[in-house]
């Protein structure tokens, strides 16, 4: 096996992962759940096994790492705000 196909490889397995992740939240907010429990319980539970697999100045890398690349994305109420048309005249 090359380094490709154990790229290849991880990436497919990371992205059944993610998928995974995704029902399990979407179940639990068809349940009534608010996303940001769904969130913040999702979040605490990843960096926690990540400190767990990793050690923790790893996980404080790879969430610092994170953060730095999202910092500043709009959330999805405020992109639609911002790209909403203006309603009426002035």
């Amino acid at each position: 096996m090359t380094d490709q196909d154990r790229i290849e490889t991880k990436a497919a397995a990371a992205e059944q992962a993610a998928s995974c992740i995704r029902e399990c939240m979407a179940l639990m907010r068809e349940s009534g759940m608010p996303w940001d429990s769904i969130v913040a319980g999702a979040h605490a539970e990843v960096v926690s096994v990540m400190v767990m697999t990793f050690g923790g100045q790893m996980a404080a890398h790879c969430c610092t790492s994170a953060a730095e690349r999202v910092c500043t994305l709009p959330s999805a109420a405020d992109h639609a705000l911002a790209s909403a048309r203006p309603a009426g005249s002035a």
